[in-house]
């Protein structure tokens, strides 16, 4: 009984060995290192001292050394000495620990590499950079940002590294997102420029831990990509948190990144701005020098802007996916070039008619005044350039402000003798579908409308009659009918339209637009999948029934990718969705200036971009130069900045803006070989 209790007892000694033994291995590869080298001198000096003590001729130095190569190189046993077969046997044992030592060294670190690539892999190193974009959330959506921030990186000469972090898989993302990158055209630097770097991290985005991960307090720019308005929301309280810890808030302006981010709900924006300091939790507005660094976007609104401009002039719609990416010239709010400030350049005291004239490779839209003033198309000749202010200006990168070295004289040219402008008529507008922007839509258009204009809606969309109708009733120049029925039914479609056709024939109420919607009480799959198969029916039905393209069609796709493969060459059908809002939110994380700016352009309230017939400038038969248009356009209080050209049967289109970025394009020819037609379009900005 005793003996099994000692049994017992020794059974419970080597558990316990074994137990600090491994909490001893489980301490990581410096631990297991520390016990090698050990076991490893232990080795050798037992052996060392075996030598010395029973070989004649070696002493213990000699021992211990033969030991330690022995040890190290397995290979030394084959040049030993057969005579002494006692020192034979103490180096084959040596040799054989060598092995074992060795070999473990070897698979320790083979583990410690694989755990460091696995860490690699799943994203949670921290990221040691400064400078960087940080993108919170990925979904189908970051391809747009990351496409769009790329380009704007070609030219950067500051931190070009992207991070982009959720609580997915860093693999899954990465091989997610380099395969959405190459679909569509191709995403290659131009000649010179300098790629980005997309850095991937996991962790919740929500945590302390995972924004140190990403270093927010030293990002250029934060991007919050999420759909869901309380996900923002949460983000954006844990960014105030995470920033009042490393005291760098809103009070702190040098300090503070951009952060832009799109809100779903007009709602929620409020609560959203109290979550990142902006308003106290009474809504009253909080005086931060950094306030203007934060801008929380109104998707809908924005969407709403963009339908509304559409509407209004065929075209237009590639003069804004022109002016929101960065492929060619975009906007750009500056007060140096290269590091030399405006007012060293000269630019202190002069008028803006006399800054228009002067630069030349951009075209300048207006000014921000020291004051955080936006003055889009201001007054020429009364407006002066002031210290503290900034030049904002249409150009093919950033640091683009070049000034002429002497005036261009124009001998050849005339403008035409009997202008005629644009003029607005009543529109006709079907919207097809139903969705929460229907309001701003509707509100927008009757902004832009002349009386008499009437928007019928199609949708089979559950008391869509009822709802906004208190706002609906009170438009002045729109009057709203509704269709019980479902858009998605082409047969019912197509006969609607049919019966629509009849009634302008008599009424003279010709149909001028189609907008169709994206269904918001499905998943976006699906809606994507119904509207493209509308706008597929309905391109079909106009080919044959509107052959002269007198019908603009704008539909709202969801999907990225959806949105390029439906995209159309012709300039009166154009794709609307998260696209062009994430093109925008890019811009305005680069430079929170910007939403200003293009708030003021979509507006109806100040100045907007308009489509004017080229040949109401300047005599079109003549030769002349793009410098000389804008003079014309300059003296109508106007800024020129660009065209868009039309193939002799009218279908291709180029559409070029700011040609002052290619000197190629900036003199054009007249006579029998003229370059520009009777259909081209000059691209203004002016106030009506």
């Amino acid at each position: 009984m005793s003996s099994n209790k000692q049994k017992k007892k020794s059974n419970n000694y080597l558990k316990k060995i074994i137990y600090i033994f491994d909490e001893f291995l489980s301490k990581g590869m410096g631990v297991q290192f520390v016990m090698l080298l050990i076991a490893a001198g232990v080795i050798i000096l037992l052996a060392g001292l075996l030598v010395g003590l029973f070989i004649d001729d070696k002493t213990l130095t000699v021992g211990v050394w033969e030991s330690l190569m022995h040890l190290l190189d397995q290979g030394t046993i084959t040049g030993d000495e057969t005579n002494n077969k006692l020192y034979l046997v103490f180096m084959l044992i040596v040799t054989g620990f060598g092995l074992l030592l060795m070999g473990t060294i070897v698979g320790i670190l083979n583990n410690a590499i694989s755990s460091r690539l696995a860490i690699l892999d799943e994203g949670l190193t921290q990221v040691m950079e400064k400078g960087h974009m940080v993108i919170i959330g990925y979904d189908d959506n970051c391809s747009c940002i990351v496409r769009q921030q790329m380009e704007s990186n070609e030219n950067w000469t500051g931190n070009r590294s992207i991070v982009i972090v959720d609580d997915i898989p860093s693999l899954e993302m990465k091989t997610d997102l380099l395969g959405k990158l190459n679909l569509g055209r191709k995403l290659r630097t131009k000649k010179g420029a300098k790629r980005s770097k997309l850095i991937y991290r996991t962790g919740n985005v929500v945590n302390e831990k995972t924004l140190q991960m990403v270093s927010l307090e030293s990002a250029k720019a934060i991007i919050i990509n999420k759909d869901d308005d309380f996900e923002v929301i949460r983000i954006l309280l844990a960014i105030s948190k995470y920033f009042k810890k490393k005291d760098i808030g809103v009070h702190m302006t040098d300090k503070m990144p951009n952060i832009a981010t799109l809100m779903h709900n007009e709602e929620n924006i409020q609560a959203a701005k109290v979550a990142i300091g902006l308003f106290d939790e009474s809504g009253n507005a909080i005086h931060n020098p950094a306030s203007n660094k934060i801008q929380i976007m109104y998707m809908e609104k924005i969407l709403a802007h963009i339908f509304a401009q559409i509407c209004r002039q065929p075209g237009l719609s590639w003069v804004l996916s022109e002016i929101f990416s960065y492929d060619n010239s975009e906007l750009y709010i500056e007060d140096e070039c290269d590091g030399v400030s405006l007012i060293d350049m000269g630019f202190e005291g002069k008028t803006f008619r006399q800054i228009s004239g002067e630069l030349e490779s951009s075209i300048a839209l207006g000014i921000q005044k020291a004051d955080g003033r936006i003055l889009l198309n201001p007054d020429y000749d009364e407006t002066i350039f002031e210290r503290g202010d900034r030049l904002v200006h249409l150009a093919l990168d950033d640091n683009e402000i070049k000034l002429k070295q002497a005036d261009i004289k124009e001998e050849k040219s005339g403008v035409a003798v009997s202008p005629s402008f644009f003029e607005e008529e009543p529109y006709h507008i079907i919207i097809l579908g139903w969705s929460s922007a229907i309001k701003d839509i509707v509100i927008d258009i009757n902004d832009f409308a002349m009386p008499g204009s009437t928007i019928k809606i199609v949708s089979d969309y559950e008391n869509c009659e009822e709802v906004n109708k208190d706002i609906f009733d009170t438009l002045s120049n729109v009057k709203i009918e509704y269709i019980d029925k479902s858009p998605y039914h082409w047969e019912y479609v197509s006969d609607f339209l049919d019966k629509e056709r009849e009634k302008s024939s008599k009424d003279d109420k010709k149909i001028t637009n189609i907008l169709i919607l994206c269904q918001e009480d499905v998943e976006r799959d699906e809606a994507d999948r119904r509207t493209a198969v509308l706008l597929l029916n309905l391109r079909t039905y106009l080919n044959k029934y509107d052959k002269e393209n007198t019908i603009n069609v704008t539909s709202e796709i969801n999907q990225i990718e959806d949105q390029m493969l439906l995209q159309s060459a012709e300039i009166n059908d154009f794709v609307v969705g998260d696209e062009i809002a994430n093109r925008i939110m890019v811009q305005v994380a680069n430079n929170t200036d910007l939403y200003q700016v293009f708030q003021d352009l979509l507006n109806d309230e100040g100045s907007e971009f308009y489509l004017r017939d080229i040949k109401d400038y300047v005599d079109i038969t003549e030769d002349f130069t793009f410098d000389y248009v804008s003079d014309v356009a300059l003296e109508k209080h106007e800024i020129a900045l660009g065209w868009i050209h039309y193939d002799e049967n009218g279908e291709d289109v180029d559409v070029r803006m700011n040609p002052k970025c290619e000197p190629r394009c900036m003199t054009f020819k007249g006579g029998k070989d003229r370059y520009f037609g009777e259909k081209d379009k000059l691209i203004v900005l002016a106030e009506d």
